[in-house]
């Protein structure tokens, strides 16, 4: 089978803070002592105004209409320009319409006006984290602790940074920290699965996504991924229960009929690894290693033309993808068993 290790995504702690309703004080610069008495009834009236439209934009960010939300907070920050909640929930609607670097800077803003604003910190390092800046996520992800050493949440996202960097001992202790600070947080105990499994500590990792699912079993990854380390260990009945599983909760888990058709490949069940193979590749079309594994496959049923198609397919796929080792051993894989007179 390939040898190439499937593609699982790390869970990175996307749950936004709870929007609060709050009371913004008023500063009032008058600029005459004639003047101050209209001046600060004028700013009264605009800031209760702001605090309106404000209340708004949280109740249609509660209703899950963001462009609305967005406007609302917009109104608000025009009528109180320091603001700083406003500011903030606005980049939590921008967040969730995809507008990542609008979100930073609304997440600034707020930071800037409160530069004690803890979920400020936190979210901005989420989405620089998913943006591929690492060094400022752990910038943010250290402010937010500082800020507040009980965040369970600002650990995960720090371990997944100092993981992807190639910390793993800072990572595991990263995660070990969110859950000693709250034992039921899933993701604290997925994404140390994850760094686990990448040291092929798999036992390790099975642990942890045994942990998670049993915190949470709808979690399909975990399922996924358990299946994958029980694979590695050999247990592969218990692996197909598990991709099973993960197909159950998601019928369009493209990976998962993948890893399926992998375990009944090596039990002797050929046709129906090229069964899921197909799901798999009708689901995801440029999924190379579906390509690849299907290939062996059908080459073991003697279907050696079919199987040479999907190894040139995996090749191109791989090729597109940069996964130079993958792309090589796909091309020695058909020189070494088809006769070809050119690649």
């Amino acid at each position: 089978m390939n040898s190439n290790k499937f593609f699982f995504a790390k869970c990175n702690v996307s749950t936004l803070a709870v929007i609060f309703a709050v009371t913004v004080p008023i500063a009032v610069r008058a600029e005459s002592v004639k003047n101050l008495d209209s001046l600060a009834e004028n700013i009264i009236a605009e800031n209760k105004d702001a605090k309106f439209h404000y209340n708004q934009g949280n109740q249609a960010y509660d209703r899950g209409n963001y462009q609305q939300a967005i406007q609302e907070y917009t109104t608000a920050i025009r009528l109180n320009p320091n603001l700083a909640d406003a500011y903030y929930n606005r980049g939590l609607a921008l967040a969730k319409s995809s507008n990542y670097q609008e979100a930073i800077a609304d997440y600034s803003k707020a930071i800037a006006i409160n530069p004690k604003y803890t979920n400020a910190y936190y979210n901005r390092a989420n989405i620089l984290y998913n943006l591929g800046k690492n060094k400022a996520a752990i910038a943010d992800y250290n402010a937010a602790i500082a800020l507040n050493p009980n965040l369970a949440n600002a650990y995960i996202g720090r371990g997944n940074v100092r993981d992807d960097l190639g910390d793993t001992e800072g990572a595991i202790a990263d995660y070990n920290q969110a859950i000693s600070l709250n034992s039921n947080n899933f993701y604290a105990y997925y994404n140390r699965g994850v760094t686990r499994y990448r040291q092929k500590d798999y036992r390790g990792a099975i642990q942890d996504y045994s942990m998670t699912i049993s915190l949470n079993d709808k979690y399909i990854n975990a399922y996924y991924n358990r299946g994958l380390a029980l694979y590695n260990l050999g247990d592969k009945k218990q692996a197909f229960i598990d991709y099973n599983q993960a197909i159950e909760l998601n019928p369009n888990y493209a990976l998962a009929y993948v890893g399926r058709a992998n375990v009944r490949d090596d039990l002797g069940d050929t046709r129906g690894a090229i069964e899921d193979y197909n799901k798999a590749i009708e689901l995801e079309p440029n999924l190379a290693d579906a390509y690849y594994n299907r290939g062996i496959a059908f080459y073991k049923i003697s279907q050696k033309q079919e199987a040479v198609t999907d190894w040139f397919k995996a090749a191109e796929i791989y090729q597109k993808q940069g996964n130079v080792s993958a792309y090589q051993n796909t091309l020695k894989l058909i020189k070494n068993n088809v006769r070809v007179e050119s690649i």
